[in-house]
């Protein structure tokens, strides 16, 4: 069988340093893979060895007639990786942004090793695709102009996306105190018209609870009370706060 025909079914990625596909030898021939023509078949004494981006292989010198030693296997292996899995996040961000945690645990379920993982984040941060600063910023902006949640969500939901502490802090800084009353105003108003059947008390009960979740503080839950309460005083059903 020639090396071009042992190539087509070949496996695409390539051996981790040990197993019996890693060897030592001779180089060969040097192939297109027929799945990938991004990837190149390595075959070392008449025998494929493995497949590996074309990139990696010029950046190793690998060339037909060249010895691979065990050396050059173990560094052809990371840096392969390393390709792969930046190219793997670039797909993922190609869907919609992501932090830079939230990046780290999808290279993980897909198998990816820590040393390859934090080379390609490292490389796709510098390139401006992943920023957790920004992502933070863009967050905050939309939730004003969307679902409207208090900072304390805000908060929760960026930290469970592995943004630190500090760039969330820094991010609700661009949020004014006005902005924070006028959202937790507007969600009252919302809501308030819900319970309209109950008892006062447990009316208030009821819409304190709700902006609670919504991640507003006991302060501007007790603001927003007042000022539905003033506007049912002065003979109004719902007021206007947008």
């Amino acid at each position: 069988m020639s090396d071009r025909s042992r190539a087509s079914g070949a496996a695409d990625d390539l051996a981790s340093p040990g197993t019996s596909a890693a060897r030592e030898g001779v180089v060969t021939s040097i192939e297109p893979q027929a799945s990938d023509a991004f990837r190149l078949s390595v075959f070392v004494d008449g025998e494929f060895a493995f497949g590996a981006q074309r990139d990696v292989v010029r950046a190793m010198g690998l060339r037909v007639g060249g010895f691979l030693g065990p050396g050059d296997w173990e560094t052809m292996v990371l840096q392969d990786e390393q390709k792969r899995a930046q190219e793997a996040g670039f797909a993922l961000l190609s869907h919609r942004a992501r932090t830079r945690a939230e990046l780290r645990r999808s290279l993980q379920k897909r198998g990816f090793s820590e040393p390859a993982i934090e080379v390609a984040l490292e490389r796709i941060e510098a390139l401006g695709y992943v920023n957790d600063r920004e992502f933070s910023e863009r967050w905050v902006d939309a939730d004003a102009g969307g679902r409207r949640h208090g900072r304390e969500r805000v908060s929760f939901e960026l930290r469970r996306k592995g943004v630190s502490g500090e760039i969330v802090a820094q991010a609700l800084e661009t949020r004014s105190d006005e902005t924070e009353l006028r959202l937790a105003l507007s969600a009252a108003e919302k809501l308030w018209p819900r319970w309209e059947e109950l008892h006062p008390v447990e009316r208030a009960q009821k819409l304190s609870g709700a902006l609670r979740r919504r991640g507003f503080s006991w302060q501007l839950c007790s603001q927003a009370l007042s000022h539905l309460n003033s506007a049912v005083s002065d003979g109004e059903e719902t007021p206007d706060v947008d």
